[in-house]
């Protein structure tokens, strides 16, 4: 009995030593271990060999910072991996808080109905850009209606310019062209009228058409005046103008004026004594008085009334003053800017020899009605409308410039053969009160 307790304790002592032996890190490793059996003395008993499994890793690795010795740890090291290095989110783009702002359509621009006014019913020019020194696209007529913005822009030169369309052109006028109002009707250009009726050496200019009205001027004979189209009726039913000499104003009778000038010496009205005096005729057969030879009609040209031009680079449409000589006996010069000056001691447009027109170049506030006239080319046409509405027209011939005192007056205005029409204005260098320093001439012949 003691035998078999003493060898039970000495084979659990073996056991426990080699099980000890096993656990050491450097103790090598083996698939198995068996403990021995009991000895021959040991009690008839069966015996359970116990043993122990060692992992099949061949060196056992020594603990580390980086790796992991239990499933515990390996938690624990990625937590803190985690929170030393945490994955960043991305952040969600800024959402603005503000409603977006609505899409509002540009306001509608608002038009207007304007008229053109122009200056001495002359129209006005309508232009490229708002400013005087910009290309004229056309001439708008007096009166004509045009499509206007109601806010007028401020131009290069500080005025307000409208921007309106006109016959499917669109363009800029200048503000003091125009006029919300239709401005009245366009009197008719006035006419020459003489002084010749009756013999008188001079004509009463009254106050009203009345031969009992206010003397305002006395009218020498052979002077010219300038009339109203249209007669007014005097007191005594006799047909009267209302006529303008040396800025007066009043009425003639109309049978002692002329539209032609009179003879150089007046014929002597006759009295009541050489009426009496004057010896009847006898009363004779009758004699056949000859029938004139038939001849070809002369055609009548009528006064000026509207030059216009209108070319590629030239556009004139103007209404035709009539002028005279200066106490200098220079040809006098339009009133209008936008008008022409017919010399009317010369023959009238399509007549015989040279008839002059004039025009300003420029005025104080930008250009005038002959502004571009040295763009025009040889071979335009001109055209002048007198006053039966007649048009007559001529092309250029030539064109030249001559100094201020140096133009050949009597190539200008000199009698020469067939029908001409000469065209002048300013040109070269501006000399203060002296004008310009040179003249533009362009030599134009008539053509049927």
């Amino acid at each position: 009995m003691k035998t078999w307790v003493v060898s039970l304790l000495l084979v659990l002592g073996l056991g426990l030593s080699l099980i000890a032996w096993g656990m050491r890190p450097d103790a090598p490793r083996a698939a198995s271990v068996t403990t021995p059996t009991s000895t021959a003395t040991s009690p008839p008993r069966e015996v359970v060999a116990t043993s122990t499994v060692v992992s099949p890793s061949t060196t056992t690795p020594t603990p580390s910072e980086s790796v992991a010795s239990t499933p515990a740890r390996a938690v624990s090291q990625a937590e803190e991996t985690v929170r030393q290095d945490p994955i960043r989110k991305p952040k969600a783009a800024a959402v603005s808080k503000s409603r977006p702002k609505p899409v509002v359509a540009p306001a509608a621009i608002r038009k207007t109905t304007l008229y053109v006014r122009g200056r001495d019913y002359s129209g006005a020019n309508l232009r490229a850009k708002p400013s005087v020194q910009s290309k004229a696209l056309l001439i708008l007529p007096y009166a004509a209606n045009v499509e206007a913005e109601t806010k007028p822009r401020k131009g290069a030169d500080g005025r307000a310019w409208y921007k309106v369309a006109y016959r499917a052109k669109t363009g800029y006028v200048a503000g003091t062209l125009l006029s919300r109002a239709k401005p009245a009707p366009k009197p008719e250009p006035p006419i020459t009228l003489y002084v010749a009726g009756e013999g008188y050496e001079a004509v009463n200019m009254r106050a009203r058409p009345s031969t009992d009205a206010e003397i305002v001027a006395v009218v020498p004979y052979g002077a010219n005046v300038k009339a109203t189209r249209k007669q007014v009726r005097g007191a005594d039913g006799a047909p009267w103008y209302e006529v303008t000499y040396q800025s007066r104003k009043g009425y003639m009778l109309g049978r002692l004026l002329s539209d032609r000038t009179p003879p150089a010496e007046p014929t002597p009205a006759p009295t009541e004594q050489d009426a009496i005096a004057t010896p009847q005729p006898e009363v004779s057969a009758p004699v056949a008085t000859p029938e004139p030879e038939d001849s070809a009609p002369v055609a009548t040209v009528g006064l000026p009334s509207r030059l216009s031009i209108n070319t590629a680079s030239v556009q004139v449409d103007a209404p035709v003053e009539y002028v005279g000589l200066t106490p200098e006996r220079a040809m006098e010069t339009p009133d209008g800017w936008w008008n022409v000056g017919w010399y009317e001691l010369g023959p009238r447009p399509g007549e015989g020899g040279n008839a002059v027109l004039a025009g300003h170049l420029d005025s104080t506030s930008g250009p005038a009605v002959f502004w571009d006239l040295a763009k025009l080319q040889i071979g335009d046409e001109v055209s002048v409308t007198d006053e039966f509405g007649n048009t007559i027209r001529f092309v250029v011939r030539r064109m030249e410039v001559y100094g201020a005192t140096d133009a050949p007056l009597n190539l200008i205005f000199g009698p020469t053969e067939g029908a001409h029409l000469n065209l002048i204005t300013c040109q070269g260098t501006f000399q203060g009160s002296a004008g310009y320093d040179s003249r533009l001439v362009v030599f134009t012949d008539r053509v049927e």
